[in-house]
């Protein structure tokens, strides 16, 4: 089943009208006269309201366009590009607007943008070379087609038979050792350590540190890793870890979780030898099940990947999106080294190809790339992914593409 867009009740999407001469919010500044004191003001969040969604009122209810392009954030073509963004956003007097980061993500990530691909074929009927256009719905950080690309991705996960790795009652045995080579990892980043611009650019070679000093120790390691951000932006990590030279200790442990509600949650002996290898603090816990795994990915890619309209997950892919993270990544081995654990057996890889009736196989349609348009350009307004281009559709790919052509062709002289 598709997931339908989200709609955005913030008024993120609603189109320019005039240039806004003389506007004075947010904190009575002219944007036009005044551009200096109209930011500081911005910036500050000068009226003091805020939405549900935690964004400042004249944020989010003005014009999104008409103030990105003022501030030089938007293309020639008007729509947000990344450089754009980290060319703004990495100037020192910038970098702590996150109402505005926030927004211009947001704006970004519902602009529904297609690629438009195309491919020779023969009519059937009359035996003729014609070109046909598809337009392909681009997959974006948090919007639809993204969440539906994760969860086929890790669905996996949930169809998975659970296995018990421990349970309570293997510590109630006489002394037994209960040992489990499943651990659930979180690494946070000590905000005195440096800017929160140096930490999501240094988080990802530090990770990588990291896992390389746990491999020298412990041997082969299986992850799967997601980041996520703190309330002021400082990135941390969570990951499973699949062990297959090295187990753990496990011993039971009551912990208190966000409203202080205590559970028994699970911890091993050796949490200080791992957490000497990271600078920052450690939190560890032994996974007692496969279902367990799973509801604790659940838990992260409901609360960041997925979350489109809940502020830590919308500040978290903000963050990813300007400094180019991946929001999540999975060893290639992971989902045999989960298989091996729980002595399940995965023999599903095939490869699927057209044949003709005489068994030959069909030789795959090769697909050249037009370019991006926006669902406006296209004047596509509907709910479906792909479709077909129309005449009027092909007219204006075919329009972009004589420009470009021309505009090559004198640059050629400069």
């Amino acid at each position: 089943m598709e997931i339908q867009p989200q709609t955005d009740d913030d008024g993120f999407l609603f189109s320019p009208e005039g240039k806004g001469q003389g506007e004075t919010d947010p904190g009575g500044y002219n944007r036009a006269e005044e551009p200096a004191q109209y930011l500081t003001a911005m910036r500050a969040g000068a009226s003091g309201r805020e939405t549900n969604r935690g964004f400042p009122v004249s944020l989010s209810r003005r014009d999104p366009q008409r103030l990105f392009t003022e501030l030089g954030l938007l293309s020639s073509s008007g729509k947000p590009r990344l450089n754009a963004a980290q060319g703004f956003f990495n100037r020192a007097e910038n970098q702590e607007n996150d109402d505005l980061l926030e927004q211009l993500y947001v704006y970004w990530r519902d602009l529904s943008e297609f690629l438009v691909l195309r491919s020779l074929r023969v009519n059937p009927r009359t035996w003729s070379s014609e070109w046909s256009y598809v337009g392909v719905k681009s997959s974006k950080r948090g919007n639809d087609v993204y969440i539906s690309r994760v969860k086929r991705r890790l669905n996996w996960l949930s169809n998975m038979e659970n296995v018990t790795f421990f349970s309570p009652s293997d510590f109630q045995a006489g002394g037994k050792k209960v040992y489990s080579s499943a651990l659930w990892l979180t690494l946070t980043y000590d905000a005195k350590r440096c800017s929160r611009a140096a930490a999501l650019e240094r988080i990802g070679q530090e990770w990588n540190r990291f896992l390389a000093s746990l491999r020298s120790k412990y041997g082969h390691v299986s992850v799967l890793r997601s980041w996520e951000t703190s309330e002021k932006g400082y990135p941390h990590v969570h990951a499973c870890l699949l062990f297959q030279e090295a187990r753990f200790q496990v011993f039971p442990w009551i912990s208190e979780n966000d409203q202080k509600e205590a559970h028994l949650t699970y911890r091993i002996e050796e949490k200080d030898q791992i957490s000497s290898l990271w600078h920052s603090h450690v939190d560890i816990q032994a996974i007692s099940s496969t279902r367990k795994l799973f509801n604790y990915m659940r838990k992260y890619q409901t609360k960041t990947l997925m979350s489109s309209d809940s502020p830590k997950g919308t500040r978290t892919m903000a963050f990813l999106w300007l400094h180019r993270k991946r929001s999540f990544s999975v060893s290639g081995d992971f989902r045999a080294a989960l298989s091996d654990l729980i002595r399940l057996l995965h023999n599903s890889r095939r490869e699927l190809r057209q044949t003709r009736l005489d068994g030959s196989i069909e030789a795959s349609t090769v697909w050249e790339f037009c370019g991006v348009f926006s669902g406006e350009e296209l004047d596509h307004h509907g709910e479906r992914w792909t479709f077909r281009l129309n005449k009027a559709q092909i007219e204006t790919v075919l329009s972009r593409e004589a420009e470009f052509k021309v505009s090559e062709r004198f640059r050629d002289y400069d």
